[in-house]
């Protein structure tokens, strides 16, 4: 409707009551000439269309009146703003901002909420951070603000005191899966949370984007060629992560980030071999986290610590091969993995017998006749304690017994009913343990009503 006006506009005027918000009036006349009308603030016989902005002073109430009255067709200033960023052309505009560098102009344009995310992600490169951080200028603050209120999608109403929280602009790159709005925030000066010294978790947005899957190949080398040792740590726990930047950063990498790199399920088979001549520590987390097909484990066959296979995340395309082959220290690891299901854990004890029982205690899938045997033998009950399969009748008798040792495993397991793991709580050397427990900590929320 506010285009069809325009249209019957030509060779009139356009009236603007009220302050401009994100353009100059230099601005709005550039952008009339398209419909051959003039920019003007007074009323008369050659205003076609208003435009009106939400804050008008008594004068400007009294021209809006009269407005209504000669029934002259009136649009709010962001119909305008919507219609300015639907007509203008992107090519042009960005041409336009990156041969004059109007930092001022930027700030508006990103500001204008009715330019869709791709248009405004482009805007966003363009600015100038002054080699200042985010919130360390008022010019930085209301483009950071822009991206926020664009960005950032909290599931309750955003309390407005989150657009400054330190921790904001983290979660939108932990949240989003945009690979062009992650690519954009590289844009984005030096920023650094606090966390504990002894806790090896992202700090940096760039280190948070390092771990984001949905970031494209482009992002990726970006990061890469920072060549910065904390980002590559983060880099190499990315399955999308090129095998070519594998490799790359391999040939950089300290022993901690080769440790991670045996996480990454897209490992190339090149980087496999190589770190398969590592050290014990190193081959040990490759068995434990790598992805292992029957080529792999054919290189692998007869390797010392080949049994720490059976510990592995990995090894489910292999897993029917690996229970075939005869191995104690192999199915004893095999007896606690989780990727094992019930038939094959009976099978693992009868062939091996007594000597799986404290491995079976701990697999969730041993089949319950077998858990409720072993329980009766009363030598893997701090096991069993642990095991959130084990019958509920079985936890309740542990916790019965006022034991410490038995009270810890019962902390930690998610299967013990709320109304135990609450009395639980009473020991304070055991609220780490019921910190990491999700029914605990489920419960203990919901009562927050959060």
């Amino acid at each position: 409707m506010i285009e069809k006006a325009f249209e019957n506009a030509r060779g009139k005027s356009v009236l603007f009551l009220g302050r401009l918000k994100n353009f100059t009036a230099e601005e709005v006349k550039i952008f009339l000439k398209q419909y051959r009308a003039d920019f003007t603030e007074k009323l008369d016989e050659n205003v076609a269309v208003v435009i009106e902005s939400t804050m008008l002073n008594p004068p400007q109430e009294e021209v809006s009146y009269e407005v209504y009255k000669q029934k002259i067709p009136t649009f709010r200033l962001d119909e305008f703003e919507k219609l300015y960023a639907q007509k203008i052309t992107p090519d042009s505009l960005l041409m336009s901002l990156k041969l004059s560098n109007d930092q001022s102009r930027i700030i508006r344009l990103l500001k204008n909420e009715a330019f869709d995310d791709a248009m405004y992600l482009k805007l966003f490169k363009l600015y100038d951070w002054k080699g200042l951080e985010v919130h360390e200028s008022d010019e930085n603050r209301d483009v950071t603000t822009t991206f926020v209120k664009r960005f950032y999608n909290p599931e309750q109403f955003m309390d407005p005191a989150m657009i400054y929280s330190p921790v904001t602009l983290m979660t939108i790159v932990a949240e989003s899966d945009d690979a062009e709005v992650l690519e954009a925030m590289l844009s984005f000066p030096h920023y650094e949370i606090k966390i504990s010294k002894n806790e090896r978790r992202p700090r940096t947005l760039k280190e948070m984007i390092a771990l984001n899957t949905h970031a494209n190949e482009v992002t990726l080398k970006q990061l890469s060629r920072f060549k910065n040792l904390d980002i590559d740590y983060f880099l190499v726990q990315n399955d999308s992560l090129s095998h070519r930047l594998q490799e790359e950063i391999y040939e950089r990498a300290t022993y901690e980030t080769k440790k991670m790199l045996t996480q990454n399920q897209n490992l190339s088979d090149a980087l496999f071999d190589k770190l398969l001549q590592e050290d014990e520590e190193i081959v040990s987390y490759l068995f434990t986290f790598a992805k292992i097909d029957e080529n792999r484990l054919e290189k692998v066959r007869g390797h010392q610590h080949f049994a720490v296979l059976g510990d592995g995340e990995g090894i489910e395309e292999v897993l029917p091969i690996l229970l075939e082959i005869d191995d104690e220290k192999l199915h004893y690891k095999l007896a606690e993995n989780p990727l094992v299901k019930a038939a094959s854990l009976e099978k693992i004890y009868a062939r091996y017998g007594e000597k799986m029982i404290p491995a079976l205690c701990a697999n969730p899938h041993t089949p319950t006749n077998m858990l409720e045997a072993f329980s009766k033998m009363g030598d893997f009950d701090v096991i069993l304690a642990a095991n959130p399969s084990t019958p509920t009748e079985i936890l309740i008798a542990y916790f019965n017994l006022s034991d410490d040792a038995l009270n810890l495993a019962l902390a930690s397991n998610e299967a013990l009913p709320i109304e135990y793991l609450q009395q639980l709580q009473l020991d304070s050397s055991l609220m780490n343990t019921l910190a990491n427990n999700k029914t605990f900590t489920k419960n203990l929320l919901n009562g927050l009503g959060i």
